[in-house]
C-alpha cells in the first residue's frame, strides 16, 4: 500500500518549482517624464482671485443672513454694501469707483441744472438757498 496520503498528493514536489530572479531596477529616474505640479498661483492670479473673493464673499454672507432671518432683500442688501465698502477700499483697483466716476460724468450737468434750477426757486420764493444748490458745477470750471 501506497503510503502517500490524498495532503501528500496536493503538495508539488520542490524540485518542480523554478525560481526566478528579476534584475534589480535602476536607480536612474528622468526626472523630465514626470510632471511637476505647483500649487502657488502666480502673482496676477493670486492677486485678481483674493479681490474676487473680497468683492463676493460678503454678499454671500448678506444673502445667507437674509436667508436665516427671512429677511433676504435685506440681507442682500448690507451685503451688497458691504461688498461696496470693501471694494471701494481697494483705491485704484476698485470696480465700484470706475463705474461710479462714469456715471458721475453723464449724470452731473443734469444734476447741476437741477440744483440750480432749485436754488433760483427757492431764491423767488425768499427762502434761504444753501450755496451747494447755488454754485453746483460739473468738471474743471
Amino acid at each position: 500500500m501506497s503510503t502517500e496520503t490524498k495532503i501528500d498528493k496536493d503538495i508539488p514536489d520542490f524540485e518542480t518549482l523554478e525560481i526566478v530572479d528579476f534584475p534589480a531596477p535602476d536607480d536612474k529616474t528622468h526626472h523630465d517624464q514626470y510632471v511637476e505640479y505647483s500649487h502657488e498661483l502666480s502673482e496676477d492670479s493670486a492677486e485678481a482671485t483674493s479681490r474676487a473673493l473680497v468683492r463676493f464673499v460678503p454678499l454671500a454672507y448678506g444673502g445667507l443672513l437674509g436667508g436665516l432671518t427671512e429677511a433676504m432683500p435685506l440681507g442682500i442688501l448690507g451685503g451688497m454694501a458691504m461688498s461696496i465698502a470693501f471694494d471701494l477700499y481697494m483705491g485704484p483697483n476698485s470696480i465700484t469707483r470706475k463705474v461710479s466716476q462714469r456715471i458721475v460724468a453723464h449724470l452731473c450737468p443734469m444734476v447741476a441744472l437741477l440744483a440750480r434750477r432749485l436754488a433760483t426757486a427757492l431764491q423767488r420764493r425768499g427762502w434761504s438757498v444753501p450755496s451747494i444748490l447755488k454754485d453746483r458745477h460739473c468738471g474743471a470750471a
